[in-house]
């Protein structure tokens, strides 16, 4: 009877130390999409889940601006010459060519990423995980034929 006892609370210390494990590495997870763009990583990996990929790119962004896109930019045509151009600060004369240039990055994975969504969602299952290459390529062929 002591033994069974014992089996029973030490399979419930085991349980509730892996939930603690599994919740610690959660916000880990979680601390470092909101510090680094990892989902841009992300989407170059082959066995990637498309719901993390997505949950990366939500958090990071959370309390960022998103970049300009160059609709956003494009769009500026009918605007007036001083919604155009800026108010220049001292910062941004210090250190507005390189933010620029991380703009123009970002702006560029952002971009990527939304056409990565579109292609990726019908390959998606219900797990998250994405058919592999040669199972999509099955099931095109399958449709092609009559």
């Amino acid at each position: 009877m002591k033994k069974l006892i014992f089996i029973g609370f030490t399979a419930i210390i085991l349980l509730s130390m892996s939930n603690l494990a599994i919740a610690q590495k959660t916000k880990s997870t979680q601390s470092a999409y909101r510090k680094s763009p990892v989902w841009i990583d992300m989407m170059n990996a082959e066995h990637v889940n498309f719901f993390e990929v997505k949950s990366a790119f939500e958090i990071y962004w959370e309390k960022r601006e998103l970049p300009k896109e160059e609709e956003d930019i494009i769009g500026q045509k009918f605007a007036t010459e001083t919604d155009r151009k800026e108010k220049s600060t001292w910062l941004k004369k210090l250190f507005g060519d390189k933010r620029e240039v991380e703009e123009s990055k970002m702006a560029y994975e952002v971009k990527r990423y939304r056409f990565w969504c579109l292609n990726m969602s019908p390959w998606v299952q219900e797990d998250g995980s994405i058919l592999p290459p040669e199972k999509r390529l099955e099931i095109m062929q399958s449709l092609r034929k009559p």
